[in-house]
This record gives structure tokens, C-alpha cells and sequence, in this order.
């Protein structure tokens, strides 16, 4: 037995298919979406996170060289004692840094950031030492120019 469909159910029938068609894309044009936003969300809200983290380490060694700078000129130990706060900020600006998640480029970038900061540290020591101990500036001031100016600058293009 063949069932006849009349002319209004028909097109009832395909009414109803472009409706149901209509509802499906629609809810998987929602869920798209929403995921689509919650991802960029997530890409934005790390990715601040990491460059507000990168921006704190720069301002940190930059109060670390002023502090040094300011040390070795004048030899006042206030600046030392600014010197050790901003090595702090700075070891905690790297801590930050490492507990994001990584690819392998940024891990290797962070080891040689590490790597750098320790060397500029230990020559801006060493330097601090020798003011202490009575160094002419003229020295220092040629140390400076010559060993940490070039471990600043190859530091900044990490």
C-alpha cells in the first residue's frame, strides 16, 4: 500500500526538514562558538600572563643594572642594598616565567636567560667586591664597558 501525501503535507514535511536542519546547525554553530571563545579566552588570559611575567623580569634587570651602576659610581651601600631587591625580583620574575608551560624553543630560551642572568650576576659581584676592596673607578667604570654592557645587551635580545 502506497502512502499519498497531499500537496499541503508535503510541504509541511519539507518544512518541517529545513526547520529540524536549521535547529542541528545552529546548536552546533553554538557549541563551536562557545569553544572557539573559551579557547581564546585561555590564549589571551595566558599569554598576558607571560608577557606581564617577561615585562616584571626586564624592569628587574634594569633596576639590577641601575642599582649596580649607581654602587659603582658612588659607592654608597644603598644601592646595594637596592641591588639585592631587585635580584630578588628577578630570581622570582624567572620562577614565574618557568611555571608557565613552555614549548622546547621557550624552555631553551628560558635556560639561557638563567645562564645569562647567573653570568651578569656573578661579574657584577665580582665588580662590587673590587669597589669594596678600593678599585679606582676608572677601573670599574673600564670592566663595566667592557665585560657587562655586552652580557646587558646579549641578556636583551633573549
Amino acid at each position: 500500500m502506497k502512502i499519498r501525501l497531499t500537496f499541503g503535507q508535503k510541504i509541511a514535511a519539507g518544512f518541517a526538514a529545513v526547520v529540524l536542519l536549521a535547529l542541528i546547525s545552529s546548536v552546533v554553530s553554538i557549541r563551536a562558538l562557545r569553544s572557539a571563545v573559551a579557547e581564546k579566552d585561555l590564549v589571551i588570559s595566558d599569554n598576558a600572563a607571560r608577557l606581564v611575567d617577561a615585562q616584571q623580569f626586564q624592569g628587574a634587570m634594569e633596576s639590577k643594572v641601575a642599582s649596580s651602576r649607581g654602587y659603582f659610581l658612588t659607592g654608597n651601600e644603598d644601592h646595594l642594598a637596592r641591588l639585592t631587591e631587585a635580584q630578588t625580583e628577578v630570581d622570582a620574575a624567572l620562577r614565574r616565567i618557568s611555571s608557565h608551560e613552555l614549548s622546547a624553543e621557550g624552555r631553551d630560551t628560558l635556560e639561557a636567560m638563567r645562564r645569562a642572568e647567573v653570568d651578569y650576576a656573578n661579574a657584577t659581584n665580582d665588580l662590587v667586591a673590587r669597589r669594596k676592596a678600593g678599585a679606582p673607578i676608572e677601573d670599574v667604570i673600564a670592566t663595566v664597558q667592557a665585560n657587562l654592557n655586552p652580557m646587558r645587551l646579549a641578556l636583551d635580545r633573549l
